[in-house]
């Protein structure tokens, strides 16, 4: 019966630090699985006569912004500058996928964060009670 029924695509605006938020949308443990296969690259070692397998960590980014990462708003230079170390610019960035893989490949802060949030059922069921409730 349970797998009978159907997943819906829900997002969630989640603050990941002061005032930066990011959409994510819920990212079940298939999901996960699928974008580790699609980041596994392979390749045959000649001298143990077998094929090998390897994460290309690249491409795990790319498939999680793209499969799990909607928009974000709020990432200020104050925030970027809590996370890694660069050059001091007064602006808020917006979203783009390019964008937040680079976060990820820079700060594992919010790189945990994300693959974190995303997994979590909770808080995509909280959302929805919270908007069933406003709308009643």
């Amino acid at each position: 019966m349970l797998r009978n029924k159907k997943q819906i695509q829900k997002t969630v605006w989640a603050e990941f630090k002061d005032g930066f938020e990011v959409e994510l949308r819920y990212a079940p443990r298939a999901l996960w699985v699928d974008i580790a296969q699609r980041s596994t690259t392979r390749a045959w070692d000649a001298k143990a006569m077998t094929e090998t397998e390897s994460r290309d960590n690249a491409k795990w980014r790319a498939n999680t912004v793209e499969a799990v990462v909607v928009g974000w708003r709020g990432l200020s230079a104050a925030v970027v500058k809590s996370l890694v170390v660069v050059d001091d610019y007064d602006v808020e960035y917006p979203y783009a996928p390019e964008e937040c893989v680079w976060l990820m490949e820079q700060s594992m802060e919010f790189e945990n964060w994300l693959v974190t949030v995303a997994s979590q059922a909770a808080l995509y069921q909280e959302q929805k009670r919270a908007e069933e409730i406003k709308n009643s």
